[in-house]
């Protein structure tokens, strides 16, 4: 019988087998770069969020010190900086951050509501943030 064959066939079973291996090397190696690629983008997303709650946060606790520490409501620095920390806190601050926000401006002018909204917030802020 003739062996001539034998080398041939298994060079090109070997050949095919190499080839649908690269194949799939690549494949695997395109949806790794990929699946990669979508965490990246989510870990950037919830760091800007993040980032933009830190700083929301910030400003409404500038605000609660500089009411706490007697400035005016009247002053229009102080009118911005509520303005700015109202609408921060709506677009990025949980809603528990948003409730004590309102229950601060429900106080009005209770010294003590203020304060215990204020120690409220920053129990909420540094849960979040620690997070």
């Amino acid at each position: 019988m003739a062996w001539e064959w034998v080398a041939p066939a298994a060079t090109a079973a070997s050949g095919a087998v190499g080839v649908f291996f690269t194949w799939l090397a690549g494949v695997q190696g395109r949806r790794h770069m990929l699946e990669m690629a979508y965490r990246t983008e989510k870990k950037e997303e919830r760091d800007r969020i993040l980032k933009e709650r830190r700083d929301a946060y910030l400003d409404a606790i500038r605000l609660f010190q500089a009411i706490l520490d007697g400035e005016s409501g009247d002053d229009p620095q102080i009118a911005r900086m509520a303005r700015d920390a109202n609408a921060s806190i709506s677009a990025f601050g949980s809603p528990d951050a948003q409730s004590c926000l309102q229950r601060w401006k429900d106080a009005g002018e209770d010294k003590p509501a203020l304060q215990a909204a204020y120690a409220e917030f920053l129990r909420i802020a540094r849960k979040e943030l620690a997070d």
